[in-house]
């Protein structure tokens, strides 16, 4: 609760999360994570919300972020860069992929 009051306050009064995270070390590790996102300029500034995400699943060690964003985050083209920077940073390294992409389709075998 306190973790989502922290970035709830930070986002509504317009500080920066990526380089003013005083709150936590839960949120300091979050906003490392999404500050080296961004700092690479992997994704464009109007997606930081789109690193933000991408920083939780890494630093709570989630296995699996499903996303229909396939612009910034679900994009062969980025993910290889994504994971640079959570091998740098000693991060496990999420599956990215759509809903889609986790189903099984038993139709094809039959």
């Amino acid at each position: 609760m306190k973790r989502r009051r922290a970035i709830r306050c930070l986002l509504r009064n317009g500080c920066n999360p990526w380089t003013e995270f005083r709150c936590s070390r839960v949120i300091l590790g979050i906003g490392v994570i999404a500050n080296e996102i961004m700092a690479r300029a992997i994704l464009p500034p109007k997606a930081s919300i789109d690193a933000l995400h991408i920083a939780m699943v890494a630093h709570h060690r989630i296995q699996y972020l499903l996303t229909w964003n396939c612009k910034h985050i679900a994009n062969a083209k980025i993910l290889p860069r994504i994971h640079d920077v959570l091998t740098d940073l000693g991060c496990p390294i999420p599956i990215i992929c759509t809903p889609e992409e986790m189903v099984d389709d038993d139709s094809e075998d039959n």
